[in-house]
């Protein structure tokens, strides 16, 4: 078995079919083709199922999928940790993380560490739930993990995966232009508010919603969008009031919008998940990174 066999492999797997794998490597499809059989006859089993619905892994094949991005993830932390020592530049950095600590605590940092490293490749990929995060680090996608933590979280239960606190995320209010309210807002003024809210509750919503309901308010959205970057915009026209983490609520009182804090305070604890294996050089800068300005913020 070689590296190449395992990037073919993962590519179909990727791709969802042996055409658009090859075209993405650049390679014929029966040259592709082949090598897919001579890895299935060095394991002496089919990995994967052609049909007229196209190209998914047996059973065999979805175990592979895990060892072989561990493979292939251990050869490119052991060229970059090469690198490193030889002072050259480079590499690639996977990472996993709500919308909202992308945009709040991670834009930042990743513009440090373009500025910083410019050779180095950034893939963000946006997490919905704690299922996403296990599944992406399981099978080697991402190095990194951000996430929201809670009670009820299993990523840290999970066997090689480890979870580290970070900081605190303030959720402020934000209200349409010219709109009168106290200099802090008491849950109790939520019952009264016309909200603005996501179909896909995130944390700071689901939280202030919780907040809500234990003091006896069943505050009800009177606009739902999918998009959370609707939000904002949506305010700012007038429909209604929100939830934005500080920074973004911050950006949108420079277009008008009315903001305030929550009393008690509104705030989301996060922190990153990762493997007990070996970080690249990368990973472990970019950590570092935003390590710090957690604990500086």
């Amino acid at each position: 078995m070689e590296r190449r066999h395992l990037e073919i492999f993962l590519a179909v797997v990727d791709h969802g079919g042996f055409t658009k794998a090859a075209e993405a490597l650049y390679m014929a499809q029966p040259s592709l083709s082949q090598t897919v059989r001579t890895l299935e006859r060095e394991l002496g089993c089919s990995l994967f199922t052609r049909g007229p619905r196209g190209t998914a892994p047996t059973a065999a094949g979805r175990a592979l999928v895990e060892p072989a991005r561990s493979i292939l993830r251990g050869f490119t932390v052991a060229g970059e940790s090469v690198r490193a020592v030889l002072g050259l530049e480079g590499g690639r950095l996977d990472i996993a993380a709500p919308a909202g600590l992308t945009f709040e605590v991670l834009a930042s940092q990743v513009g440090r560490l373009r500025s910083e490293h410019p050779l180095i490749e950034c893939v963000i990929a946006e997490v919905h739930d704690d299922a996403q995060v296990v599944q992406l680090l399981t099978e080697s996608a991402a190095e990194l993990a951000f996430l929201y933590l809670t009670d009820y979280s299993v990523v840290g239960q999970t066997p090689g995966i480890e979870v580290r606190p970070l900081g605190l995320q303030q959720m402020w209010l934000v209200a349409p232009p010219g709109s009168d309210l106290p200099e802090t807002v008491p849950y109790g003024l939520l019952q009264d508010l016309p909200l603005v809210m996501p179909m896909d509750l995130g944390p700071g919503a689901a939280l202030m919603m919780a907040q809500a309901r234990s003091n006896g308010l069943a505050p009800r959205p009177m606009v739902t969008v999918e998009s959370p970057g609707a939000l904002a915009p949506m305010v700012l026209a007038g429909a209604g009031c929100t939830l934005l983490a500080r920074r973004s609520a911050q950006s949108a009182a420079t277009l008008g919008a009315e903001i305030r804090q929550f009393e008690p305070g509104l705030e989301l604890k996060y922190g990153v998940a990762l493997r007990t294996t070996p970080l690249s050089p990368a990973a472990a800068m970019f950590l570092d990174y935003v390590t710090e300005f957690s604990a500086q913020n």
